[in-house]
Parts: C-alpha cells; sequence; structure tokens
C-alpha cells in the first residue's frame, strides 16, 4: 500500500492555519493610482534575488553583445542608450516617490 503522507503541515490540512497562502492577483488601489501587489509578501533572498537579476537581465545583455559581435554598431548603441533611459527613468519615479515638495 502507498505511502500517502502530506507535505502541508496538519494546521492548514484541518484548515485552522491562521494565513491563507493562496496566491492572489493585484488590485487597484484607491487614490494615488497604486497598485497593491504581494512583492512585500515574498522573501527576498539574496540568493532569489540574484536568480531573478539574472533571468531578467540575460535576454538585453545577449541582444547588446549579440549586435555588437555583429558590427550593428547603431542597434548595439541604441540598445544601450534604452538601458540607460530605462535606468534613469526608473531611479528618477523612486526619487519623486520619496521627496516631500
Amino acid at each position: 500500500m502507498p505511502n500517502n503522507k502530506h507535505n502541508v503541515p496538519k494546521e492548514f490540512r484541518l484548515g485552522q492555519g491562521k494565513q491563507s497562502r493562496e496566491a492572489k492577483p493585484p488590485v487597484a488601489a484607491g487614490g494615488a493610482g497604486n497598485i497593491n501587489t504581494n512583492l512585500k509578501e515574498i522573501k527576498w533572498t539574496p540568493s532569489k534575488l540574484a536568480i531573478t537579476v539574472a533571468a531578467l537581465s540575460l535576454p538585453y545583455l545577449i541582444a547588446v553583445i549579440g549586435s555588437f559581435l555583429a558590427g550593428n554598431y547603431l542597434v548595439g548603441f541604441i540598445f544601450l542608450g534604452i538601458g540607460a533611459f530605462v535606468i534613469g527613468i526608473y531611479l528618477l519615479l523612486r526619487y519623486i516617490e520619496r521627496a516631500d515638495f
């Protein structure tokens, strides 16, 4: 007879858990155009952060390096300009969000 043990803690199997572990989509918050996400609930360990950054930046780096290796310097510089623009906009928005005017 197979061993049918659960990998879930007993309090969650019995419905007595204090926190819900189901996935929730982002919802629009009232006012100021905020979007409430559950990103704060993610425990960002250094390894998770490194994997996420690598997975998001790898296609961009391949495109930039590939364009320079293929001799398309204009396209490579356009990619680098777009990357600098995106980073600049991100930093500017972070500054505006935290500043008190």
